[in-house]
This record gives C-alpha cells, structure tokens and sequence, in this order.
C-alpha cells in the first residue's frame, strides 16, 4: 500500500474517524500489528495511511487470503473513501472485487495492458472474462 501525502481530500483524519471506518481496530488497539488477523491488517495498512491525510492510495491484492465477509467489509470502507474524493488504484486478481471498487479496469497479461473497459462492461462480457481471465460464466457475482 502506497499513499500520496495531499491537501484536500484526505484531510482531517483522525483516529476517531479511522475507527469509525474500522471499527475492529478499536477493540484490537491493544493488540500488536503481528498478531491481527489478516483483515485487520489490511484495515491497519488502510487506517495508517489515512494518517498522513491521503489525497491518493495504491492498494495490492487487498482480498488475498481474506473470508468473503473481510473483503466485502473493506470494500465497503474504500468505497466510502472514493465517495470523500481520495482516489484509488487497485492491483487485484479478483474481477469482483476489482469491479466493486471501480469505474474502470485495465487488464494485464503478459505485463501489458491487454484491455481496458468499463467494469460493468467487463462484468456483463462472458467473453471477454474468458479471454482475459480465463474464468467461465460470473456474471454479476458480488465481491466476495
């Protein structure tokens, strides 16, 4: 994870407000980073980041390792961060969640930029799924 220091937008954040974003992070503050579970160290990385009042984050594989319900609750806390205007980039192998936090995907293979659509796009193409992912048939599906 990677933030760029800015002025505006992530401003203001304090550690109320991070905790109201990740309210697990409150009841763990007692907890060393180490041993949090692998959601709460993702939220750990997001909340530090928003620290030093981001305008812009850098986000690697976010859902790697995560339960269903950890993802679908950071993609909901990143989802609230867009709406307050910090941007996002999002490197992640998981079309749903790739596609829950943003307008627009750019498809890697072979380290170039295969393609690049819209995600409803991308969701709606059974097609172009297999071609470039290789997955069959998930239209629609919720980030999990």
């Amino acid at each position: 994870m990677m933030a760029e220091r800015g002025g505006e937008p992530g401003a203001g954040w304090t550690r109320e407000r991070v905790h109201a974003l990740f309210p697990r992070l409150l009841d763990r503050r007692r907890v060393l980073a180490d041993a949090l579970s692998g959601g709460e160290q993702q939220a750990l990385a997001i909340a530090r980041a928003l620290m030093i009042g981001p305008r812009f984050l850098i986000l690697d594989e976010i859902s790697e390792g995560l339960a269903p319900l950890v993802v679908e609750q950071l993609v909901a806390a990143l989802r609230s961060l867009s709406q307050e205007g910090i941007g996002t980039l999002v490197v992640e192998q998981r079309l749903a969640v790739a596609a829950a936090l943003s307008r627009r995907l750019a498809v890697m293979v072979g380290g170039r930029i295969a393609l690049e659509t819209t995600s409803a796009a991308m969701m709606a193409s059974a097609e172009d799924q297999q071609r470039y992912l290789g997955v069959k048939g998930r239209r629609g599906q919720r980030a999990r």
